[in-house]
């Protein structure tokens, strides 16, 4: 008696390019923090005058977000590989979130300069990019998982 192993290969759904803007933004956000958070101290500890408690929050801000993207970052890298439809929406809901956090730190924080306004476009032109990827994933694992 014989038993055959009966092995059907499919073709991967994830995004390859998905996967690699991810990587890309994990090094690009651990740069973007690091400057972030000492432009932070740099612009608290010189002559500038911050009005009360905002250095504080902006500073806390930073914090926030730099957790955040860490965890949006994981999740979406884990939500393309395993190609899971819900995990990805949520990737995507909060790759706005983030692109909304760019915005702020590029134009609205207490002083801007110019090269902030620089990398925060950069972010928020990589989280456009990751939000389009991202809906297009949602779709194609939606229409797999229908299968």
């Amino acid at each position: 008696m014989s038993c055959f192993l009966y092995i059907e290969l499919v073709e991967p759904n994830s995004l390859l390019t998905l996967q690699v803007l991810m990587t890309l933004e994990t090094y690009y956000m651990v740069i973007y923090s690091a400057y972030l958070i000492l432009m932070q101290f740099f612009k608290g500890y010189s002559t500038l005058r911050y009005p009360p408690s905002i250095w504080l929050m902006e500073l806390f801000a930073i914090i926030i977000f730099t957790l955040m993207q860490a965890q949006r970052i994981d999740l979406g890298c884990r939500a393309n590989r395993n190609e899971h439809p819900k995990a990805t929406l949520i990737f995507t809901i909060f790759t706005l979130l983030c692109a909304l956090f760019y915005a702020y730190f590029a134009l609205y924080t207490t002083y801007v300069l110019v090269f902030d306004i620089v990398t925060g476009v950069i972010g928020i032109f990589i989280t456009t990019i990751q939000f389009v990827q991202g809906i297009y994933a949602y779709a194609v694992f939606r229409s797999q998982a229908k299968l």
